[in-house]
């Protein structure tokens, strides 16, 4: 567990490319700033229209980083739609109110909200580095 955030520049995260949604635009700033300040390329979207599109425009994106709950489409059912169009997505949820029913659809990383910057980083860098947590997996 990182003690501090210190970022970390460097070749294995230079080329990683996250899409983060989320339809609040300070939680999208604030994970975006983190990410980029790690060496991250972050790309965003406010729900799963905009997500799905993002994923046409960009192949090789590596990890989504979504909400659980968002208007329209939830964050659970985006993953599955992406992880079915791309099967080795890696997949992060966040969420300030998550009750039993997210533990009940799957297994994946559950960030709450709010969390701190290291919680952010270590959880990226464990999906990235640890093929359990993907979907589909």
């Amino acid at each position: 567990m990182r003690q501090g955030y210190l970022p970390r520049p460097g070749p294995s995260t230079a080329t990683r490319v996250i899409l983060v949604v989320d339809d609040e635009v300070t939680i999208r700033r604030f994970v975006g700033t983190v990410l980029e300040r790690e060496g991250f390329r972050a790309l965003f979207a406010d729900g799963a229209v905009e997500a799905l599109e993002q994923l046409e425009k960009f192949p090789s994106i590596d990890l989504l980083l979504t909400d659980v709950r968002m208007p329209r489409m939830n964050g659970v059912d985006l993953a599955r739609e992406i992880v079915r169009l791309r099967p080795a997505m890696r997949v992060i949820f966040m969420s300030g109110s998550c009750d039993d029913d997210y533990r009940s659809v799957t297994q994946e990383p559950l960030l709450a909200k709010p969390f701190r910057v290291a919680q952010l980083l270590d959880c990226v860098e464990a999906a990235l580095t640890d093929r359990s947590v993907a979907i589909g997996a």
